[in-house]
């Protein structure tokens, strides 16, 4: 069976997940109320693009958010050139031909 990269999961209070994980909230419930005795500050969350939210929808309207963010990028290609710049400032030019000046 393949890993899943979306999926419910418990979280204890300390922030760790648990390896209790479904695809839908419902088969989850149960073992949240068996776990909520020992720890009262457990919680369910969907777990997708590498981070912990609160709903599905949630994190899917962070996806649009992302994307909306790049195609206004892609529509301006300055903009995406600002943001492509490397960080040790404007880039150097090349090496030709692996030919060198030398003084001699």
């Amino acid at each position: 069976m393949p890993p899943r990269y979306a999926y419910w999961t418990i979280v204890l209070d300390t922030g760790v997940r648990t390896s209790f994980r479904s695809a839908t909230r419902n088969e989850l419930v149960t073992t949240l109320h068996q776990i909520r005795r020992k720890d009262p500050k457990a919680e369910l969350k969907w777990f997708a693009q590498g981070r912990l939210w609160e709903s599905p929808t949630e994190a899917q309207a962070a996806r649009v958010r992302r994307s909306t963010k790049f195609a206004k990028l892609a529509r301006n290609p300055r903009a995406t050139r600002e943001v492509m710049k490397r960080k040790g400032g404007p880039s150097r030019p090349g090496r030709t031909n692996g030919k060198h000046s030398r003084n001699r």
